[in-house]
């Protein structure tokens, strides 16, 4: 763990289609208590986000990119703190596995809802 960190980036792979994938990203960011959608959709597929102010932390700026790979698509995001803190890196990894959490979730939601429908 190093001290000040104040940047991360991980990668995730989803088995369905970009088209398909980031309206479904949209929609969780605008739904998070957790994350704050910035902007969307400059340049394409994209979408611009933050953490809130805590008593730890002054946010986070985060950015996530879907692109095409293979039959699914994969899943960038990066992220930056706004000030950085001591232990900053722990917090970043805890936000990106946030948001890979609740984009898994809402994913799932979105194909159950599928299956469900006649």
């Amino acid at each position: 763990m190093r001290p000040f960190e104040q940047a991360g980036m991980q990668q995730c792979h989803y088995d369905v289609p970009p088209m398909q994938l980031y309206p479904l990203m949209l929609q969780m960011l605008a739904q998070s208590k957790a994350f704050i959608l910035q902007s969307s959709g400059n340049p394409p597929m994209t979408c611009i986000f933050s953490t809130h102010v805590s008593l730890y932390t002054w946010g986070e700026n985060m950015m996530a990119a879907v692109t095409p790979d293979g039959d699914g698509s994969m899943v960038a995001v990066s992220v930056n703190a706004k000030f950085a803190t001591l232990f900053q890196g722990s917090r970043n990894r805890k936000n990106i596995a946030r948001f890979f959490d609740q984009l898994s979730q809402e994913l799932a939601s979105a194909q159950g809802q599928a299956q469900v429908q006649p």
